[in-house]
C-alpha cells in the first residue's frame, strides 16, 4: 500500500505498532470473517511517517496463504480481501475477490505407502500478492 502528501505542506502520521498494514477477509457479510490483526506479533514500537510535499512511502504485509486465512474454520470459497491501515482512525481499501482454497488429497495406503487415489476436489489458490500497490490510499489531502 502507498500513501502520498498531497498537501504543500511536510505532513507526519503515527501509526500505533509496526503492522503498518494488515489484511482481512470478508465473506459477502459486513463484518470480517478474518483479521491479520487478531494472528499477528507486531513490534510495540511506534512507527513515525513523515512526508514532504508530494513524497509517498510503500508499505507491505507479505504472504500470506490460504490455509493461514481459512484456518480450520472457514470453508474453501470467494472471500473480499482488504487491506488497512490505523493512522488514528482505520483507513480500510478494497484488495479484490480471491478464490481460497486448501486443497484435499484423499490418500489410500497399499504395501506401506500413501498415495493419492483421486484428484484434488478443489482448485489450488495462489497466496494473496505481497504488495497491495494496486491499491492508493492519499493519506493527506491537499490544503
Amino acid at each position: 500500500m502507498e500513501i502520498e502528501n498531497e498537501s504543500t505542506t511536510s505532513q507526519s502520521v503515527t501509526f500505533p505498532d509496526g503492522c503498518v498494514v494488515l489484511i482481512r477477509a470478508y465473506d459477502g457479510g459486513t463484518k470480517p470473517v478474518w483479521d491479520m490483526g487478531h494472528t499477528v506479533a507486531c513490534t510495540q514500537a511506534l512507527v513515525q511517517v513523515s512526508l514532504a510535499p508530494g513524497e509517498s512511502e510503500e508499505f507491505h504485509t507479505g504472504l500470506v496463504s490460504a490455509a493461514t486465512i481459512l484456518g480450520d474454520s472457514l470453508p474453501n470459497g470467494e472471500y473480499r480481501i482488504t487491506a488497512y491501515l490505523r493512522p488514528g482512525q482505520m483507513v480500510e481499501l478494497d484488495a479484490g475477490m480471491a478464490d481460497l482454497a486448501v486443497p484435499g488429497t484423499i490418500f489410500s495406503s497399499w504395501g506401506g505407502s500413501l498415495f493419492p487415489i483421486s484428484e484434488t476436489p478443489v482448485r489450488p489458490s495462489r497466496p494473496i500478492p505481497p504488495p497491495l500497490t494496486l491499491n492508493y490510499y492519499t493519506l493527506f489531502c491537499a490544503s
